[in-house]
């Protein structure tokens, strides 16, 4: 995902830079299919198949894939959205967004439905953010937020994403209990938790990039 973002980790508060992609999904796949025969590829092409395009952040990586990983590895397998795509708004949102255009973190512009990720550092607006968020809902869009406090909280990263199930497929999520496990753990790989283990397994304070944090006002 990393490869194919906006964005390259780093040190410091902030905890990544902003650069063009270095890659696509696409052009991933076809290296891979030029190498078919070196080994180790069947297992790349299918993380490279994994990607999705387009991710201005770390959060919105995480974001993404915890939702549409496939349930037996922990995900919630909701379909792919597009990360931060462009969308032309009608007039009367426009006056609302106070611009024609926006580009929603996540959308899936065929169920017209949207989710914003509020965090300090990357949504420092966040009236900027509450407004593109009306302007899509007055174009009809249905517009989902969350923050890390949900992200981390399984009981309501489960509910948005069954809120997100009924928006797109009009049903809700049928998750396999046997998987619980599973979720716990994929979410405990993607989403920081505010500290890291040392070498005999003891939590050390460390510095919370502030991508992780919630908008002051937000969720």
């Amino acid at each position: 995902m990393e490869l194919c973002g906006h964005y390259s980790l780093a040190e410091g508060r902030r905890g990544f830079l902003d650069r063009p992609p270095l890659c696509s999904r696409a052009g991933l796949l076809a290296y891979l299919d030029a190498v078919h025969a070196t080994r180790g590829v069947a297992k790349a092409r299918r993380a490279a198949g994994l990607v999705i395009d387009g991710s201005a952040s770390p959060m919105e990586s995480s974001l993404a894939l915890l939702l549409c990983l496939p349930t037996r590895w922990g995900g919630y397998g909701l379909p792919r959205p597009i990360l931060n795509g462009q969308l032309t708004l009608s007039p009367g949102a426009a006056r609302i967004v106070g611009q024609r255009r926006c580009s929603p973190d996540l959308s899936w512009p065929q169920r017209r439905v949207a989710m914003e990720y509020l965090g300090r550092e990357y949504h420092g607006e966040f009236g900027r953010d509450l407004s593109r968020v009306l302007g899509l809902r007055r174009d009809g869009w249905r517009v989902e937020l969350v923050g890390i406090g949900q992200l981390r909280n399984q009981a309501a990263a489960t509910e948005l994403a069954r809120r997100l199930n009924r928006h797109l497929r009009g049903r809700d999520l049928v998750l396999p209990p046997s998987k619980e496990g599973k979720r716990t753990l994929l979410r405990e790989s993607l989403l920081p938790f505010g500290h890291v283990w040392d070498d005999e397994g003891n939590a050390m304070p460390s510095l919370r990039p502030s991508w992780v944090l919630p908008a002051s006002g937000s969720l």
